[in-house]
Parts: structure tokens; sequence; C-alpha cells
């Protein structure tokens, strides 16, 4: 399931929140998804430390005002732990490309539900401008996201999707806060 939130974090948290993201240094980073011989690319800025094995030790080091949207959200998404937290950027001439956020390569499925939260931060958002998330099942697009700002998108970190390309018109930078969590199977 996937569920689309508008206005999912309250203005008094967002907008420093979103003030703090668009003032920080972003870094092009690429990697190659498996069974892809060209680098792909995007802008990124980590927000938490990736790897650790403690979420409790990636909830430390969020600094605020990211630490009080994650506050926030954490009961939301029935107080699952943090695995890692980052902002992804895609201006026209970047694309995305379709992949998971977890596999049964990389995680412990049986043990772990798994679960993304996508915050699109981009203070203004039209159509025409493209950059939507698109999810799949069984190769159908079943549900595309716009990102207009201060809206979330919460799903199943197994589920495939995708940033699509902004369009040559959009003269901005895409911006995306992404939260992935995972919380023990009752």
């Amino acid at each position: 399931m996937i569920t689309v939130v508008d206005n999912a974090i309250p203005e008094n948290l967002y907008k420093p929140f979103s003030d703090h993201i668009h003032s920080q240094p972003m870094y092009y980073v690429w990697k190659n998804p498996e069974g892809i011989d060209e680098p792909r690319g995007h802008l990124t800025i980590p927000l938490s430390k990736s790897g650790f094995d403690s979420s409790l030790e990636n909830e430390h080091h969020l600094k605020p005002p990211v630490r009080e949207v994650w506050d926030f959200i954490k009961p939301n998404l029935k107080n699952k732990d943090l695995i890692t937290c980052y902002v992804n950027g895609h201006t026209y001439g970047l694309d995305g490309y379709y992949h998971v956020d977890a596999s049964t390569k990389y995680h412990d499925m049986e043990k772990y539900d798994y679960t993304t939260f996508i915050l699109y931060i981009n203070e203004e958002w039209i159509p025409e401008w493209g950059g939507e998330t698109v999810f799949l099942d069984n190769s159908e697009i079943v549900k595309t996201v716009l990102p207009k700002r201060n809206r979330a998108a919460i799903f199943s970190s197994t589920i495939v999707h995708a940033p699509r390309q902004c369009t040559r018109i959009f003269k901005g930078l895409r911006l995306t806060v992404v939260f992935r969590t995972r919380g023990k199977r009752q």
C-alpha cells in the first residue's frame, strides 16, 4: 500500500526544516543499479550516519531541525527504527531509475518490516515540471505522486519505485527527504 499525505508535517516544524535543507551543500553521487551498465546519478545530502547497526545511533546523529521532524513522524510509522535519512536532488537531465529500498539480498525480510517515508520539500510544483515518483507492481504503474510542497509518500520499502526526470521547463532542483525505517515483524 502506498499512502500519500498532504501537509504531512506541521508548518512550525516544516518551515525551519525546509529552510535548513535548502541551505545545505549537495553532493553529486552515482551508482549502478544491478544489471545497468551505465552510471546513474543524482544530488544528495546525507542527514544520518549510514550503515550503523544501531538505529539509536542514527537518531542520535540527526541534527535539529531534522531531529524534530523525525520525532514527529516516528509515531506515525509505528515507532520503527531509523535506518538512514538523506536528501535526494534531481534537475532536468538527471534520470531516476527503478529500485527498491529493501531487498532480500541485503535485508532480513523475515525478521523486519521496512518502510520508506519520502517528504517532498519544493515550495512550488506544477504537473508540467514532471518529477513525479512512479510506483510499479508487476512492471505496471500503479501510482504516481507529484512532488508537491509538504507532501509525503509512505510505502513498503520493497515496492519498486523511481523519480521521473524533471522536464526541460523546470529550472530548479526537485528535493525529497527520505527516511528509511525498519520495525520487527509481529
